[in-house]
């Protein structure tokens, strides 16, 4: 039992998370209140205090701590409510849950904008929604945001991490192309209604390998929206793109739309991967492009930077026009290539930059486990081998900024190129 000694929000946090049980060894009560405090904590500076005061404790020890990293809170009602911190906010998320029989996971999608999804929990979907969260367009702040959420929402209400979703209306349609191109590898597909990614962001199409794009839109919404979208059907016949396109003559910039039934069935019906990807290319048009392995921490910004004016032929038809510009933003990225082998008992991840300059690597499953010895490499030179232990510090930083729990970062290493 708790001491008197403890506060008193030890002990509703402890509840929250659940009861104490036992692994390798024995994880006291107080420990579990310091991490849930900590996670839940909404002030840096505050989380800051309680990270230092729980990794000095003699028990907050790797396997420990990756065993309440890992613990879901209980969830009550219908919708449950869970409140995740975010950028020195509270994001009060409402979690719509399908019965769960024989220790089913189902997909997890999060509603960007409310509205028109909640029957999917009763089809066997876990819907996540955080109706006041609108963050600004195109930004790392929103990004992660969303992705928290999801994640959040995921982990606490036993979703599968393998089959993650957005969808979302006009600006929120935005936000799912967006999110999917700076955060490649997170969602296995997206359905945006009346949006669509800007021309500029074209360079980052590739980072939507394994990704199922779906999009919605009224026949008669903004031209230039459904020419990119129609576009985005031409280039992904060509390059094999996972896209499906539904426009509703009849409409313009509204919803619902034909198209919403059946955007619906194929995300129902859309499995998890197969296989775990091995190895690919990432596109970064800056730094903070974060894909599950490893984030872009800084780029060579004359590389990356679109130029001001484009020229083009003026004896070009207008489609021809904009497909030129639109080629000659192509180059204005950094990449790294990465690759993941096992051999006997060695697990190597190999990466190589383009016009990147830094970057953070984290171990996480499915790639890797607890106790593999791993070697990571950089531009052929190794950076780190080992065994592979979960550091608790990188177990709880990286789990209050990314809500990633499910999976959590076992270790995290700085690299350059």
């Amino acid at each position: 039992m708790l001491s008197s000694a403890i506060p008193r929000l030890f002990v509703l946090l402890a509840a929250l998370f659940g009861t104490v049980s036992l692994h390798a060894q024995e994880i006291s009560e107080e420990l579990a209140a310091k991490v849930a405090s900590y996670l839940a904590e909404v002030d840096d500076a505050k989380a800051v205090r309680l990270l230092t005061e729980t990794l000095a404790r003699e028990d907050a020890t790797g396997a420990a701590i990756l065993e309440l990293v890992r613990r879901a809170p209980k969830l009550e009602g219908e919708p449950a409510r869970l409140l995740v911190p975010h950028a020195g906010q509270l994001l009060d998320i409402q979690i719509r849950r399908p019965k769960i029989e024989g220790g089913t996971k189902p997909p997890v999608l999060l509603a960007i904008t409310p509205g028109g999804t909640d029957d999917l929990a009763a089809r066997g979907a876990i819907i996540g929604r955080v109706p006041q969260y609108t963050p600004e367009q195109f930004g790392d702040e929103g990004r992660d945001g969303f992705m928290k959420i999801l994640r959040a929402t995921a982990h606490a209400a036993g979703g599968d991490p393998d089959r993650l979703w957005m969808t979302g209306f006009s600006w929120g349609g935005h936000a799912c192309w967006d999110n999917s191109l700076h955060r490649p590898g997170a969602v296995r597909g997206f359905i945006g209604r009346g949006g669509g990614p800007r021309r500029v962001f074209y360079r980052l199409l590739d980072n939507l390998e394994g990704v199922r794009e779906i999009a919605v839109c009224g026949g008669q919404d903004d031209p230039e929206l459904i020419w990119n979208l129609q576009e985005l059907e031409r280039i992904a016949k060509k390059e094999k793109y996972d896209y499906r396109l539904f426009l509703d003559p009849e409409r313009g910039h509204s919803w619902p739309l034909a198209g919403d039934q059946e955007a619906v069935d194929i995300l129902l019906a859309t499995p998890a991967p197969s296989e775990v990807p091995m190895r690919g290319r990432v596109l970064a048009d800056g730094p903070l492009v974060e894909h599950p392995l490893f984030r872009f921490d800084e780029v060579d910004e004359k590389k990356t930077t679109v130029p001001t004016r484009i020229p083009v032929s003026a004896r070009l038809s207008a489609d021809e026009k904009r497909r030129q510009t639109i080629a000659k933003m192509k180059p204005a990225v950094a990449s790294i290539r990465w690759s993941v082998k096992r051999d006997g008992d060695t697990t190597t991840l190999e990466l190589t930059g383009a016009s990147v300059e830094r970057a953070t690597v984290f171990l996480r499953a499915p790639w890797f486990t607890p106790g593999d010895r791993v070697v990571v490499k950089a531009k052929r030179k190794i950076v780190f081998q080992g065994k592979l232990e979960p550091d608790p510090r990188t177990l709880l930083e990286e789990a209050r900024r990314t809500g990633e729990r499910l999976r959590p970062a076992l270790l995290r290493l700085p690299i350059s190129f």
